[in-house]
């Protein structure tokens, strides 16, 4: 019943190729104030009035492009509008974000794009509210769930085989499992894995998520908190939690294991992305044949990089035929399949394995695999 209400209200089954909108944000204060000195190399502004500044504008049509494509066959017209937000807007409400979130959506079918990516906050503020907009508005409204999953789980099965870690045998950590990213991992390595270990504040949650998809998962599932205890006998650790707080050290993990963090929150293990005995990456990144020109920095390592709800965007603008996230579904491993399979048949683009500010190169990744999960090659 789901789908069949998705296709009417998205007409997903008349829909053609399009044009797509990024709607985006600044992660950040300092990224804010960098993109700002670019504007106006010659003034100074002081944070408060920075922030107050933001916070009475409007959202807007920031950069714009043509002719974007992942494959050289279908191409679309693109861009990204600003939501003027800022983390530390302290008095700011989350009504008036949504406000400006769903004015971006407006501005961008104002000037005729078919799909509008809503990626972190901004597809957390609107959700549940997506099919009632993609109606009002004649937009398909994405989060981007399925292509960061795709790209999570496509990465964590490459570092595995280069590190000669068997998956069948290990045991997988997901740390904020109830989520959607987490349950898709959990779906998809529930017949594959040797092991789950699902952790997070809500264990209700977590167990009502494992009966969801109990036909898909066969291994042993042990469900435990967020504590460093839950992780020291995982071999694979995904990081896909919501929150601000330290979870983790990187004392917790055990010898040569691999670290997928997807969060990008302030729980990344310090500066020190790489220590002997751990491989810590990025998860959810998209590794581009292309360089694409966002107008500002939003934390990506490389202008060949994306996050995955942008990818989705973009992906869904060439190709009409793919299935759109919701933020408030359930995750359908048929549609995760798709994206896969588009991966797959897509050359040039795939998961980026970023530590830090960089990207690493295939040469980096069997240097360290060889340096340091020697004995499992």
């Amino acid at each position: 019943m789901a789908d069949v209400i998705d296709a009417i209200l998205l007409g997903r089954n008349s829909r053609k190729k399009g044009s797509f909108a990024i709607v985006g944000y600044p992660p950040d204060l300092p990224l804010f104030r960098s993109y700002i000195k670019q504007l106006r190399p010659d003034k100074e502004y002081r944070d408060g009035l920075l922030l107050k500044l933001f916070e009475w504008a409007p959202s807007y049509k920031l950069h714009e492009w043509s002719k974007i494509s992942f494959d050289g066959k279908s191409y679309a017209d693109g861009m990204i509008v600003m939501v003027p937000f800022l983390p530390e807007m302290k008095d700011i409400t989350m009504k008036r974000v949504a406000e400006k979130v769903e004015y971006a959506v407006a501005l961008a079918a104002e000037k005729g794009c078919t799909v509008v990516s809503l990626g972190a906050f901004t597809s957390m503020l609107l959700q549940g509210l997506e099919q009632d907009l993609a109606a009002k508005y004649g937009v398909t409204i994405t989060s981007g769930t399925y292509c960061t999953l795709a790209l999570i789980i496509r990465s964590i099965e490459q570092v595995a085989a280069r590190f000669g870690i068997q998956l069948d045998t290990s045991t997988l950590a997901i740390v904020g499992s109830s989520g959607h990213i987490g349950a898709g991992c959990t779906s998809y390595f529930g017949d594959k894995a040797g092991k789950l270990v699902l952790c997070g504040n809500n264990k209700n949650r977590i167990y009502e998520m494992v009966d969801t998809y109990r036909e898909f998962i066969t291994c042993p599932v042990e469900i435990g908190d967020t504590g460093g205890g839950a992780l020291s006998h995982a071999n694979i650790t995904v990081f896909v939690t919501s929150t601000y707080t330290n979870l983790f050290m990187l004392s917790d993990f055990p010898s040569t294991t691999i670290v997928v963090d997807v969060s990008g929150l302030p729980q990344d293990p310090g500066q020190e992305r790489v220590k002997s005995d751990a491989f810590i990456y990025r998860g959810g990144i998209a590794r581009t044949p292309f360089a694409l020109d966002i107008g500002f920095d939003i934390g990506l390592p490389s202008a060949f990089t994306m996050y995955g709800c942008q990818a989705e965007g973009i992906m869904l603008a060439c190709d009409p035929e793919l299935p759109v996230s919701w933020g408030t579904q359930d995750i359908s491993l048929h549609k995760l399949t798709m994206y896969l399979d588009k991966l797959e048949d897509t050359p040039g683009f795939g998961p980026g394995y970023a530590l830090g500010d960089r990207v690493l190169t295939e040469e980096e990744l069997s240097g360290y695999a060889q340096e340091c999960f020697s004995l499992r090659l």
